[in-house]
């Protein structure tokens, strides 16, 4: 079989594995979080007006960026590698800020640090 096409039917599987994960995942999530009541509360700057559950993305966040580390280090692909962790990362500092609340310049270090970090590995 031609090469490019290998990688693409790896990629669509790697895809659609992860989909599928990703939402069997966030469904779990949801309920847990619902179950321990890990709610954003309503302020000025919420979109909601009820308390609402937090860290469905924590389920997708996980599978892309193992699906994304699987596949950087099985084509030896240290930028996509990098970019995972800076996602993740993000995705860390996200959910850090929900709970606990972060101030504006540790949010802005953190996300600072994921570009920089993007940029570094992107090709001239």
């Amino acid at each position: 079989m031609d090469e490019p096409v290998t990688i693409g039917l790896l990629a669509l599987s790697v895809a659609a594995l992860s989909a599928g994960l990703a939402g069997l995942l966030t469904g779990r999530v949801l309920r847990w979080v619902q179950a321990a009541r890990v709610l954003a509360e309503p302020e000025a700057r919420s979109s909601h007006t009820a308390p609402t559950p937090v860290g469905g993305g924590l389920a997708v966040m996980s599978i892309i960026a193992a699906a994304g580390l699987g596949l950087a280090a099985l084509f030896g692909r240290i930028d996509l590698a990098v970019l995972m962790l800076a996602a993740a990362g993000l995705a860390v500092i996200g959910w850090t800020d929900d709970r606990r609340g972060l101030s504006p310049a540790t949010r802005l270090a953190a996300q600072a640090a994921a570009v920089l970090a993007g940029l570094a590995v992107l090709e001239p």
